[in-house]
């Protein structure tokens, strides 16, 4: 029996990096922190709003595409990531519906909760609350998985 501990993460957690199709050359590209001060923190979120607002840039390491955000304002959006709107590297349809997720942290949370046929219960506002019901449902349990396995390996690969 596995068993899931709910951790209290919310989705802003892992939005240090979304992995998002490049606008020129639709490779892989990253929306990353700007500030390296803030980049180091990556898996912690300081106060919520300074740092859902820092400044943002989108990176393709394949075509050299460089593009900075700072604004004021995001956009949560299921199938895109919330400051270029482009959309997510890492999605793909799953039971009738689209599975998706911000980065590999969060690809594996998604799978650590769908693993699990032991699950904590979770204070409403946190991921694990908000996931909707078909990816909790031990009924999809396979077929997600087997989703999730499917976007691991089109992770980019790190320390190219």
């Amino acid at each position: 029996m596995k068993r899931f501990k709910e951790t209290g993460q919310k989705l802003y957690h892992f939005s240090y990096l979304f992995l998002v199709r490049c606008p020129r050359c639709d490779d892989c590209a990253e929306v990353v922190l700007k500030d390296k001060d803030i980049a180091l923190l990556e898996g912690t979120v300081p106060y919520r709003d300074s740092y859902l607002f820092a400044p943002r840039r989108l990176v393709c390491k394949r075509c050299g595409y460089v593009k900075d955000w700072e604004g004021n304002r995001v956009i949560s959006n299921e199938s895109k990531d919330w400051y270029f709107r482009q959309p997510l590297w890492l999605q793909i349809p799953c039971c009738s519906e689209l599975l998706w997720a911000l980065n590999e942290d969060h690809l594996n949370y998604l799978e650590e909760y769908v693993e699990a046929t032991l699950r904590e219960a979770h204070p409403n506002g946190t991921m694990a609350s908000r996931l909707p019901e078909w990816m909790k449902s031990a009924k999809n349990r396979e077929d997600v998985l087997k989703c999730i396995r499917k976007l691991r390996g089109i992770l980019p690969h790190t320390g190219e």
